[in-house]
């Protein structure tokens, strides 16, 4: 049975440009990092995030292991360099708000995951402080209180597609990877959650059009509930 329900959020929970906003999010951020020289801060802040990404479990979080690698490149403090993102953060999210909005009836189908008493995860890529996530989430309409888990920065130490990473946010909630549903609209993102062990609902059929089987199944998010009506606890 189904007893944690882990939802992507971009394309799955928001609908958004995600191209421009990660554009215009991470210049912001550079500029804080580097006044003088933004493409230089946007190549450094690029490449310190590629290589976070890269392992399949860092040695720390995802947050320590970034701010180390811009420390060593910036010769800043891991400190000062989390203000700056954080302030960067807080000035611009406002002024990007207009690029996202809900996707319809998304929002209605975590709050009845959570109603249910499933546990519920953003399970979203790790690359924004907790901060952001949570209101990245209010742009979707989901209600903080709604979610057990949130990845981020500061939670996780791996990231998608790696096993590892799906294993890492079932631990989060104290759930079996088998008794976990994975939802997301991207295929090579979210469908390597079957490696792990996990369920999987997509929200369009992958490449070569599989027929759905008991542990990878497609819809919309709002068939989700009909359509795992005999697996959801």
């Amino acid at each position: 049975m189904i007893r944690a329900v882990l939802f992507d959020l971009d394309g799955t929970l928001l609908d958004i440009d995600v191209d421009n906003f990660i554009e215009t999010y991470t210049r912001s951020v550079a500029e804080r990092l580097m006044p003088d020289d933004q493409e230089r801060g946007l190549a450094v802040l690029a490449g310190s995030t590629y290589a976070m990404l890269a392992p399949e479990v860092n040695e720390d979080s995802n947050q320590v292991c970034l701010l180390r690698k811009l420390s060593d490149t910036l010769d800043r403090s891991p400190a000062d360099l989390w203000r700056a993102i954080h302030h960067a953060s807080k000035e611009i999210l406002p002024g990007l708000r207009a690029m996202a909005k809900p996707i319809a009836g998304a929002a209605d189908v975590v709050r009845a995951m959570h109603e249910r008493g499933l546990k519920v995860v953003v399970a979203t890529m790790p690359i924004y402080p907790r901060d952001v996530m949570l209101e990245r989430l209010r742009w979707a309409g989901v209600k903080s209180d709604w979610i057990d888990h949130v990845a981020c920065l500061e939670a996780n130490r791996s990231a998608k597609p790696h096993r590892s990473y799906f294993l890492e946010m079932a631990d989060a909630v104290g759930a079996p990877a088998d008794e976990c549903l994975m939802v997301g609209d991207d295929e090579d993102q979210d469908m390597p959650a079957l490696s792990a062990g996990m369920a999987v609902h997509l929200l369009a059929p992958p490449r070569g059009k599989p027929e759905p089987t008991e542990r990878l199944r497609f819809g919309s998010i709002t068939d989700l509930p009909t359509i795992w009506a005999d697996a959801l606890a």
